[in-house]
């Protein structure tokens, strides 16, 4: 599959594998679903501190498509 071209606020194409965490890649509707997922799946083992500090700011700056495959790769399947 091939990865999701987006285009930034220059013009420049960009794809999933090299847009930045930072480049504002999701609607406040998409935010809204992901926190209510982040709610029912994750916050049991990952407290909202987590997210702040250095777990946070490792992934500043990197590409999404990164974050994503990390996720996917190691979270479990039966309580993603």
């Amino acid at each position: 599959a091939s990865p999701v071209q987006g285009q930034s606020e220059t013009g420049e194409v960009r794809t999933s594998e090299t847009r930045s965490t930072r480049d504002g890649v999701f609607t406040q509707e998409q935010a809204e679903r992901g926190s209510v997922v982040y709610r029912e799946f994750c916050s049991e083992c990952h407290a909202v501190d987590w997210y702040r500090g250095e777990a946070v700011e490792w992934w500043d700056g990197r590409p999404v498509w990164e974050l994503y495959d990390f996720l996917r790769n190691t979270m479990p399947e039966d309580h993603p």
